[in-house]
C-alpha cells in the first residue's frame, strides 16, 4: 500500500496450557507507527484465553505519513508473566502520496475590480514519491463570483514534477470594494491541498470619472441657482 493505507492482518491466538491464561498484547514498531490489536470487534490492549483454546486477533497498522517506499517488519507479541509468543509483520509501502498548489512566486493575493477579471498563474506540484493522476481544480468562491482553470484537470504528474494552470477569477459585478477570499484546491483520490488568496476589490475608475461628473453636474446646478435667484 501508500504511506495512507491501512494494513489488516489476522492472527490467531493458542493457549496450550491446561489454564486460562490473560495475554497483553503488544507491538516493537518503530515511533510513528500506529498498530490496534482488535477481538471480537473491540480494540483491546489484552485478551484471555480458555484453556486449549484460541482467539482471533486482527492487527491493523497505519505507517507514518512522512515514510519512504520501502518493506518494513512490524513485531507483535502476545505475553504473559512466564509465556510469550511473537510473529513479525510486513509492511510493503510501494510510494507516498503528497500534493501542493501555490504560485510561482508563493504570492497569495491579487486585486480585481467589480465585474471585472483576473487571471493568476497556480503551481502544482508532486511532493511524494508516487505519481499522480486526474487532478481536478476547484475553487471556493464568494457568492457571484467564478473561478474558470485553464487546464481544469492535470492528466498524470510525477513525483517531484510541477505543472502551472492558469485561474481567471471573475468578480461579481456587484461586489463591493474590500478583501474576499478565493480558495483554489487540487485533488485526487489520493492527496489533495488548498491555496487561499486574498482577492481585493478595487472602485472601478469607471465609476470613479461617473461619480466626478454627477458632482460637477451638481455643483454647476447649485451655481446657476445661485446665479438667477442670488440676486433677487
Amino acid at each position: 500500500g501508500t504511506n495512507k493505507s491501512t494494513f489488516n492482518y489476522e492472527l490467531k491466538l493458542k493457549n496450550r496450557t491446561p489454564d486460562a491464561q490473560t495475554f497483553a498484547l503488544r507491538s516493537d514498531a518503530e515511533p510513528g507507527w500506529n498498530v490496534q490489536f482488535t477481538v471480537e470487534g473491540k480494540d483491546v490492549t489484552s485478551v484471555s484465553v480458555d484453556p486449549g483454546g484460541q482467539k482471533t486477533i486482527r492487527v491493523s497498522i497505519n505507517p507514518p505519513s512522512r515514510i519512504e517506499a520501502g518493506t518494513y517488519k512490524i513485531p507483535v507479541r502476545a505475553e504473559t508473566k512466564n509465556l510469550s509468543a511473537e510473529t513479525t509483520l510486513e509492511v510493503v509501502i510501494r510510494g507516498t502520496y503528497g500534493l501542493k498548489l501555490t504560485t510561482p512566486d508563493e504570492v497569495l493575493s491579487t486585486s480585481i475590480t467589480a465585474g471585472g477579471e483576473r487571471r493568476v498563474k497556480l503551481r502544482v506540484e508532486n511532493t511524494g514519491s508516487a505519481p499522480l493522476a486526474k487532478i481536478q481544480l476547484s475553487a471556493d468562491t464568494p457568492v457571484g463570483w467564478d473561478v474558470k482553470f485553464d487546464p481544469d484537470t492535470i492528466d498524470t504528474l510525477a513525483p517531484n514534477e510541477t505543472k502551472d494552470v492558469t485561474a481567471t477569477i471573475h468578480a461579481d459585478k456587484k461586489a463591493i470594494a474590500g478583501d474576499y477570499v478565493v480558495t483554489m484546491n487540487a485533488r485526487t483520490p489520493e492527496a489533495e491541498d488548498s491555496a487561499a488568496f486574498r482577492v481585493t476589490v478595487k472602485t472601478s475608475l469607471l465609476w470613479g470619472v461617473v461619480a466626478v461628473l454627477i458632482i460637477g453636474g451638481v455643483l454647476a446646478g447649485l451655481y446657476a441657482l445661485i446665479q438667477r435667484y442670488g440676486r433677487r
